[in-house]
């Protein structure tokens, strides 16, 4: 799924909100907004929406030997074989794309964004492109 989100990122225009410094959906910190937009197509991210998504199916990821089940049940130690996570088919890319739509693009439009941060990407942006107006 990973893999196929990543592809989806970069096929698809992803911006951030304009002064988005944080990811709500990973908890990145970014210092620009290129570094965001970097961020959106990473595997940090795309593990996050991955795992979401995942986890909104009911399937689980692997655990370390010994860590508790869901359950409340204790993988078994030492000499036992630990439990392999359930093999999950990769998604068309249609498919990828609608889950990264949804689970990141949709998520990052209603994050909240520091008015400071916003105002320095308006002027950075301002002054990238000479004019005097923030980027509407």
């Amino acid at each position: 799924w990973t893999a196929a989100l990543e592809a989806a990122a970069r096929r698809l225009d992803l911006r951030p909100p304009l002064g988005l410094r944080r990811c709500t959906v990973c908890g990145a910190v970014a210092a620009s907004p290129s570094r965001m937009r970097a961020h959106l197509r990473g595997r940090r991210h795309c593990e996050a929406v991955a795992s979401e998504h995942l986890g909104c199916l009911g399937t689980q990821g692997s655990r370390t030997q010994g860590s508790p089940a869901p359950d409340g049940q204790q993988e078994p130690r030492r000499g036992a074989r630990p439990r392999q996570p359930a093999r999950i088919a990769a998604p068309e890319p249609a498919e990828a794309e609608a889950v990264l739509r949804s689970l990141s693009v949709d998520a990052l439009r209603a994050a909240p964004v520091d008015p400071s941060d916003f105002a320095l990407a308006a002027l950075e942006h301002a002054l990238r492109l000479g004019d005097n107006g923030p980027p509407g």
